[in-house]
């Protein structure tokens, strides 16, 4: 299975491939690559399975990183929450990491790290875990009041309702709607209807994708892992 470097930028094929994979996210996105590109220099980079003229179903983006003393190194992606890595099957995800890693070889670079969402790729193709996040998620589907009595009375409740007095009636409650719409494009009628066929509500989806967890876990703190070549 042959390996093609491309530029997540550029290439017509790319927005096809977010609005059709389910791991997709914001950080995958033309526009965030494009400003990494613009405000670190950094140099966006897919690899992919798929030939150049057909149809693109998988690709890992990365950016290429030029440390000022050290070698350079790809990171998959910096200043983002997570990346998952866009691929179907695990034949074409153990293709892709061991394409990096004699890359990485070959080129001298100093490491790969890689930022998904699950544990799936410890350990794969030499990859190993060098740290690990929480990733928190809220349930969106709940009326709003109900949301703001399951946080925390001291540090949020208190703070709110202070703020809340000192703006007109009504006007806090209008403020955090809107973001949350803003932040969460996932409109109800998008939903299932089935709670364990859903994510409580998907972190940084895309405009018009539906909220999907394929493990069925809901609504609690996950790991978030930096897998490392390096190691």
């Amino acid at each position: 299975m042959n390996v093609y470097e491309i530029d997540p930028t550029t290439d017509a094929r790319w927005d096809d491939l977010l609005q059709n994979h389910p791991q997709a996210s914001i950080f995958h996105t033309p526009g965030w690559l494009e400003a990494l590109k613009k405000t670190y220099d950094y140099t966006p980079v897919a690899f992919t399975t798929s030939p150049p003229g057909s149809p693109l179903t998988n690709a890992i983006p990365f950016c290429k990183i030029n440390g000022f003393f050290g070698k350079p190194r790809l990171v998959s992606l910096p200043f983002s929450d997570h990346c998952e890595p866009l691929v179907e099957t695990d034949e074409q995800l153990s293709c892709l990491l061991t394409y990096l890693q004699e890359r990485r070889e070959a080129e001298g670079w100093d490491y790969v790290e890689l930022r998904p969402k699950t544990p799936a790729l410890t350990g794969e193709n030499g990859f190993g875990q060098s740290e690990s996040f929480f990733f928190h998620q809220l349930d969106l589907r709940r009326d709003l009041d109900e949301i703001l009595l399951t946080t925390h009375k001291n540090c949020i409740q208190r703070k709110l309702r202070r703020a809340e007095a000192s703006l007109r009636p009504g006007c806090l409650r209008f403020a955090v709607t809107r973001v949350l719409s803003v932040a969460y494009r996932n409109p109800p009628a998008a939903r299932s209807s089935d709670p364990t066929n859903q994510v409580v509500s998907q972190s940084h989806c895309l405009p018009g994708q539906e909220a999907y967890d394929p493990r069925g876990v809901q609504g609690w703190p996950r790991c978030r892992q930096h897998i490392d070549s390096s190691i």
